[in-house]
């Protein structure tokens, strides 16, 4: 997330080599895939049990949208399907950096595990790592994020989804260091 924010490009080698089965796995690859579309990246090796990735975001992604009146809304919906029990947190997290500095209200859903070993569950994103970004984000901005768990998933199927929507000030309001980070709910 942070390269993309910056705009650097990056190649990251070695990707879990010392693990018993190295590379990415399904919620890294989600993960890397969800942060590429968010900012219109460039991606090489993203492929399953791929030990090497490089990756260049161009730019934040933005659509619009007709309302029913007539006027332009920005709409954003990103979806990640992880196909197993993989960590939606981790894929969240890697979003998240994005997520929070684009300028237009995005809604991402995360498919997969919610309730799974060696990752973050459901509740701890919301009750720890939410609230924190409350606090650290206090003065990065006036933000809305609402994230809810609208299904579980546990260890070997999955099958749990996540819906975070987030909502920044207009394209032209970048983030301030003066204005207030509000989480207004978590389920």
């Amino acid at each position: 997330g942070l390269a993309a924010l910056l705009g650097t490009p990056i190649e990251v080698n070695r990707i879990r080599a010392n693990r018993s089965r190295p590379g990415l796995k399904a919620q890294h690859l989600a993960g890397l895939r969800l942060v590429g579309s968010l900012c219109d990246a460039e991606i090489r090796n993203d492929r399953l049990n791929s030990s090497s990735i490089y990756f260049f975001a161009t730019g934040l992604r933005r659509t619009e949208e007709k309302t029913a009146g007539g006027d332009t809304k920005d709409v954003e919906h990103f979806k990640a399907t992880i196909n197993s029990a993989g960590s939606t947190s981790l894929v969240l997290q890697a979003a998240l950096p994005i997520l929070l500095f684009r300028n237009s209200a995005t809604k991402v859903t995360i498919s997969g595990g919610t309730d799974v070993g060696m990752s973050p569950s459901w509740d701890y994103v919301r009750m720890v790592t939410l609230p924190q970004l409350k606090n650290l984000f206090l003065k990065a901005g006036s933000c809305h994020l609402e994230a809810k768990c609208s299904r579980r998933g546990f260890f070997p199927k999955g099958g749990g989804q996540l819906e975070i929507v987030v909502q920044r000030p207009p394209a032209e309001a970048s983030p301030q260091p003066h204005k207030e980070f509000k989480i207004s709910s978590f389920e």
